[in-house]
């Protein structure tokens, strides 16, 4: 029953986030797939059980270069501004250090990209991908705009090869595969937790702590990962 409660808990958070893909939502929350992928559903939790926080993650592995990445698919809290979702990215963090990924990439939308832009202590790409025909988008100074990669780093962070002209410029439509939303619907941020990855990155100073109650993270039913 509590398992119950809390995938419950965990969906009505995501539906507010993303009210347009509830079969999509209701397969990861209660079958823990996405598409056919099997994903993890984590959470925190407050003292009286409830979930506050939620995110949707999947655990992949790049063939051609051998990078292990953390896809953080969706990602929602129930209050905003009360300090969950700096908690739970955090914890998200950890995890994936404790997993030796590379990297972990969130798929933004425009209303939550200054959240993501401004998560302290971790190494962010200065260079967030963003389909040049959707337009433009106000960042931080220390953060740039671009259809593709930039350098062969990047590159290697994706499945699919950018196509270049002889003078070395991109030419066509990068996608963005194989990420569950691609760069002509969402912001590319990608956080490097390796040394061995050469991005442009900058680290924001930590803030105080949230006066939020401190939350127990919290394993809503979760597929144990796997990689792809």
């Amino acid at each position: 029953a509590r398992e119950g409660a809390q995938a419950t808990g965990a969906l009505a958070i995501l539906l507010e986030h993303f009210p347009d893909s509830e079969d999509r939502l209701r397969d990861a929350v209660e079958r823990h797939r996405v598409g056919d992928l099997p994903c993890s559903v984590l959470g925190l939790l407050d003292a009286d059980g409830e979930v506050q926080c939620v995110a949707v993650c999947l655990d992949r592995l790049i063939p051609s270069s051998g990078l292990r990445i953390i896809e953080l698919v969706w990602f929602g809290s129930r209050n905003r501004g009360q300090g969950w979702g700096t908690k739970l990215f955090s914890a998200l963090l950890v995890v994936a250090r404790g997993m030796n990924a590379h990297a972990l990439i969130s798929t933004s939308t425009n209303a939550a990209l200054p959240f993501w832009l401004s998560r302290p202590g971790v190494r962010i790409a200065t260079t967030v991908l963003r389909a040049g025909s959707r337009g433009k988008l106000e960042v931080p100074l220390a953060f740039s705009l671009s259809p593709n990669p930039q350098g062969g780093a990047m590159e290697r962070l994706y499945t699919e090869m950018v196509v270049r002209n002889r003078k070395g410029r991109p030419v066509g439509n990068f996608v963005g595969r194989p990420f569950t939303y691609c760069v002509e619907t969402s912001n590319h941020v990608w956080y490097v937790l390796s040394p061995k990855l050469n991005l442009k990155t900058v680290t924001l100073k930590p803030r105080p702590a949230s006066c939020a109650a401190a939350p127990r993270p919290l394993a809503l039913p979760v597929a144990a990962p796997e990689t792809n």
